[in-house]
């Protein structure tokens, strides 16, 4: 989570997930970005998503908008954290105090706060707003040119 300074009010809730790129084919192909597709967001205030590789336990930023192979018959994983905006309504904005009290006595503009299953859990209804009917989407490349995307609903 992460706060506005002035106003001591949570902006923005980032959720991770992990999307795995399955290549059936015996050749490799390429794509370019992975597109998280927000419902709730309006056009222009979309923040894309921070994409990581994995080794082990240690994730790798990676660059969204370059060329990523997938060899013939493997799969590609990546860990993806979601960038939602989070109005300020008053209604909203209660279910954050303890967070906001604890970002305050910690000096920390940036707050992790347990697993999504138990955000889920303690805020359903947000939670359900802020991603009910968002999709994520792979751009494929043939040869130079976008070739096919694929878009496929969000699983959390």
């Amino acid at each position: 989570m992460k706060t506005k300074d002035t106003e001591n009010l949570i902006i923005r809730i980032q959720f991770p997930n992990k999307i795995t790129i399955s290549n059936n084919s015996f050749s490799s192909e390429n794509f370019i970005t992975l597109d998280y597709k927000y419902n709730n967001v309006p056009i222009g205030r979309d923040l894309h998503i921070g994409l990581f590789s994995q080794e082990g336990n240690i994730l790798i930023k990676t660059t969204n908008n370059s060329r990523k192979t997938i060899p013939g018959n493997k799969s590609l994983e990546y860990v993806y954290y979601t960038r939602h905006f989070v109005d300020s309504t008053e209604a909203i904005q209660q279910q954050f105090k303890p967070y906001v009290q604890e970002m305050l006595e910690e000096n920390k503009d940036t707050l992790h706060i347990g697993t999504v299953s138990d955000f889920k859990k303690n805020h359903k209804e947000l939670f359900e707003r802020l991603t009910k009917n968002d999709s994520i989407s792979v751009q494929f490349l043939d040869g130079n040119k976008f070739g096919e995307r694929i878009s496929v609903p969000v699983e959390w």
